[in-house]
């Protein structure tokens, strides 16, 4: 199914293609190398590393209150939830999120699965994380992709909540490093902590179309201000 927006266009999947969210999963990965332990480093001149051009820093982030919600989400979770959402630091799967609408890698636990407690607290979380603007457009994306599978009629594909959330480090903490992975259709977003410092790589945000035209979220907008830019 084809949808224009302005001078957008898309080609959507309908319900006939995936009936239920578990056939749309079957999809190969192309080989990635995953073996080279993950570092931060920025390349800037010819491919070669520029050391120190990012450092610790004190941004004054409100870290309590994030570390707070992290552990009121790990509460709300089973002890099967846990070990499906919790990584090491190093781990590998921080580097192999996806965000097309269907499933590429499936790690962590789902919103659109689990109780209405732990969903909740998952979204607190975000809250905590990031500034108002921020969170107001990670949620807005989300409806965005609820509203585009209820249009294509797809809604066990692509719905408000079809979104894979992963938590990694030992345990939130105020003095040790840790963060969390959401990602899905329409948003991906990174999250590092370490003491009051925060780390934001990769946020991808999407959205087509980027208006919500009926039901309970109506007049929803995103991207709006960055596309004007743009042109």
């Amino acid at each position: 199914m084809a949808i224009r927006r302005g001078s957008m266009a898309c080609i959507c999947i309908g319900k006939s293609d995936f009936p239920n969210r578990s056939e749309a999963l079957p999809v190969t990965l192309s080989p990635i190398n995953l073996t080279e332990v993950l570092r931060g480093k920025v390349y800037w001149d010819q491919g070669k590393v520029t050391p120190s051009l990012f450092g610790l820093e004190d941004q004054r982030i409100s870290i309590e209150a994030i570390v707070k919600a992290a552990k009121l989400a790990l509460d709300k979770m089973s002890s099967q939830q846990k070990d499906r959402a919790v990584c090491h630091i190093d781990s590998p799967e921080w580097r192999t999120w996806s965000n097309p609408e269907t499933l590429l890698s499936d790690k962590g636990i789902r919103p659109d699965e689990v109780t209405e407690e732990l969903r909740t607290a998952i979204l607190k979380l975000l809250n905590a994380s990031l500034a108002p603007e921020g969170y107001e457009k990670a949620t807005s994306a989300m409806r965005i992709n609820g509203f585009l599978g209820e249009l294509v009629e797809a809604p066990t594909v692509m719905n408000e909540f079809s979104y894979n959330f992963a938590l990694f480090g030992v345990e939130p903490s105020t003095t040790e490093p840790w963060g969390f992975l959401f990602y899905g259709h329409y948003l991906c977003l990174n999250a590092f902590f370490y003491t009051r410092q925060l780390v934001l790589s990769l946020w991808f945000t999407g959205a087509e179309p980027n208006l919500i035209e009926g039901g309970k979220y109506r007049g929803t907008r995103i991207l709006e201000r960055e596309e004007i830019l743009c042109l």
